[in-house]
């Protein structure tokens, strides 16, 4: 253990598990594992990478859920021979290439699902004050893109075409075609506004 951080649990945290919860969430944490204990948020930072086991209902997911794996994907230690989440290698190939990114989330929200259904290669997007949610967008005119990729049961060859698109890939987010997104950041919270944040222009722009 190099370190402990803790906060007082804000409604923003019940906010992000009721998103969780709606949306099917997979979390992932480098270097942190989120305990949630009488009203308080314990991020300790381990090693190596925890993540959600494979098959657990997120309607009750909990601490007890997570995982260890290292850097191939392999269960560790006590969890040696555990499935991990089926898409752990996007995971990983999100810390090896953002390494600012400490707290992934993967979600099958309908509107990025629906968005991509009439978008091949990007979700391009303009004009919402909300947009501002990704860090580094500054304005609500600026014009922005998230990748779209191919959903593929082959995690190898969906990390292909990420290396294919990585150079577009500047909003901390991407779609998986009639899928689902990921999103990151450095903790749960950066992660979350991302998340949600595409949801939302998803959703604005589908409605239209």
């Amino acid at each position: 253990v190099t370190g402990v951080q803790t906060c007082a649990l804000p409604i923003c945290l019940f906010e992000c598990w009721l998103f969780v919860c709606q949306n099917e969430l997979c979390v992932c944490v480098l270097l942190c594992f989120v305990v949630v204990l009488c009203c308080v948020l314990f991020v300790v930072y381990v090693f190596p990478c925890w993540v959600s086991r494979s098959g657990v209902h997120k309607g009750v997911f909990s601490e007890q859920d997570f995982m260890t794996i290292d850097n191939t994907g392999i269960g560790t230690g006590m969890f040696h021979g555990t499935k991990p989440s089926d898409e752990t290698q996007i995971h990983l190939w999100i810390y090896n290439n953002f390494p600012e990114a400490k707290v992934i989330l993967h979600s099958h929200g309908k509107y990025p699902v629906l968005i991509s259904q009439f978008n091949e290669d990007f979700f391009p997007v303009q004009g919402y004050e909300l947009q501002k949610g990704f860090k580094g967008c500054k304005s609500h005119l600026d014009s922005i893109e998230i990748p779209i990729i191919d959903n593929q049961q082959d995690m190898a060859v969906s990390c292909q075409a990420l290396d294919v698109k990585k150079q577009a890939i500047q909003h901390h987010c991407f779609i998986i075609a009639g899928h689902g997104t990921y999103a990151w950041g450095a903790d749960l919270f950066e992660a979350q506004r991302h998340l949600e944040t595409l949801d939302y222009l998803c959703e604005c722009e589908f409605l239209l």
